[in-house]
């Protein structure tokens, strides 16, 4: 296996150094980078730049089966590989430079998330009560009737309902990790940017989209962010958990992969149930159209014990759930509240604020460690 990633970076060794002519007449070296992708189950891409003493890259997959692309100027690479490929690989950048790729795959992050503390149901920090908007807003309303939401939800039960309005965001909506989140954070905004040829929305987008499309029919519902433990890894994931009146629970729904999760009952789980059973080693059912972007379906053992096992460590969401709840403008505060485990590294203070200058936007921050009151039934 290191021979053929020897061979592989080797062929693109020779288009990763170029001459350029600065200003001053002088020739040197183009800005040096690297990019590598991972096409596992979502987008992953990392970017090294490469000062003049750069010797090494080291680069940690967390998916046991997938493929790395390592883009070098025009050239594209594709690499195959599983747990078993690591090593060290020399790219050649000129006969005086030599850097060396390391690859490697990172310990399961599942066992990171079953190592963590226990939520403190004893945690009795203040947290505002969670509120919603109700279908009645004007908004809201324009966007039911616009989408004929009531048509798509369909005249079936509950939960079917849940999951027809899920289905079509999923396949109206493409999923583009890479496109930054526009300024405009509402489903109405957002449809059109699309409607209009944007490529794709990232996981927080399509996650929108769908809880206003939630609120607009009645249903209780917020945008949830599922982050890792390490501050440092800003790869994370958006998901929505919607209320069900039928089961009176939390239900977790991701548009973005067309999931959901069960129970052996057939009872779609909360955003909480799918984290412990991760934590007990117990099965979890995924549903098996779950699938990104249409092109490829969503294999439920990287997204449950690698990609979800890392990112639902710890939880974000407002305190508000509405129309453009994200959406910032001058004067506007947006509320947080922020589930820990104990032993996350960052417990105080309790409140904190910040502010965006350029929008003119407060935010304020409240943590927690207790999940009784953060997933506390509308």
């Amino acid at each position: 296996m290191n021979s053929i990633f020897s061979v592989l970076l080797f062929l693109i060794a020779s288009t990763l150094y170029a001459s350029s002519v600065y200003s001053d007449g002088t020739t040197g070296m183009t800005s040096r980078t690297i990019e590598i992708v991972e096409d596992s189950l979502t987008y992953r891409s990392k970017r090294f730049s490469l000062p003049d003493d750069a010797r090494r890259i080291e680069y940690a997959t967390l998916y046991c089966k997938g493929t790395v692309k390592i883009i070098a100027n025009n050239d594209t690479v594709r690499v195959p590989y599983d747990k078993t490929t690591s090593g060290e690989f020399v790219v050649n950048y000129d006969d005086k430079t030599n850097v060396v790729v390391e690859l490697f795959y990172q310990s399961d992050p599942l066992l990171t998330l079953q190592n963590a503390c226990e939520f403190d149901r004893q945690d009795l920090r203040y947290i505002p009560p969670f509120t919603y908007d109700s279908a009645n807003h004007p908004r809201l309303v324009a966007l039911r009737e616009r989408y004929k939401l009531d048509e798509i939800a369909g005249n079936g039960n509950e939960i079917s309902r849940i999951l027809n309005l899920m289905h079509w965001v999923h396949n109206n909506v493409k999923h583009d990790g890479s496109m930054a989140m526009l300024e405009s954070k509402d489903a109405m905004s957002l449809l059109e940017e699309v409607k209009h040829g944007r490529r794709g929305l990232d996981c927080r987008g399509l996650a929108t989209i769908l809880n206003e499309c939630y609120l607009s029919l009645g249903y209780k519902s917020r945008i949830v962010s599922c982050l890792p433990k390490d501050t440092n890894d800003r790869e994370y994931h958006v998901v929505n958990t919607v209320y069900s009146r039928r089961w009176q629970k939390w239900m977790m729904v991701d548009a973005t992969h067309d999931a959901y999760f069960m129970d052996r009952n057939g009872v779609l789980m909360s955003i909480g149930e799918v984290r412990q059973r991760l934590v007990q080693g117990r099965s979890i059912a995924l549903n098996p159209e779950a699938n990104w972007n249409r092109t490829s379906s969503t294999e439920s053992g990287n997204y449950l014990n690698f990609y979800l096992a890392k990112n639902l460590y710890r939880f974000v969401c407002t305190v508000h759930s509405g129309f453009g709840t994200e959406q910032r403008g001058v004067g506007k505060t947006i509320e947080y509240v922020r589930l820990n485990p104990p032993d996350y590294y960052y417990q105080k203070p309790d409140r904190f604020e910040s502010f965006d200058g350029r929008s003119g936007t407060k935010f304020v921050s409240y943590r927690t460690n207790n999940d009784c009151m953060f997933w506390q039934l509308p």
